[in-house]
């Protein structure tokens, strides 16, 4: 079984980062890191957004099917 990851947005850069949490990148939002679950708990307090998906994270998912109802054509 896999282990369990956290995507975190950060306003500010953490003094020290904790054992399981990586830096990936740095976006208009604020400073994105990795982190395994119990780094999460450390972090909570700083976080501006944590989710379990990078989808969610970016706020653009990609949507399959983005219309529910069907146009009349001609």
């Amino acid at each position: 079984m896999r282990n369990k990851k956290r995507y975190l947005i950060l306003s500010e850069f953490p003094r020290s980062i904790p054992d399981g949490a990586k830096f990936l990148f740095q976006d208009e939002k604020g400073y994105v890191f990795r982190a395994t679950l119990k780094a999460t708990e450390i972090l909570r307090s700083e976080a501006v957004f944590i989710s379990g998906s990078m989808k969610k994270l970016k706020g653009r998912p990609k949507v399959l099917n983005q219309r529910s109802e069907h146009s009349k054509v001609g």
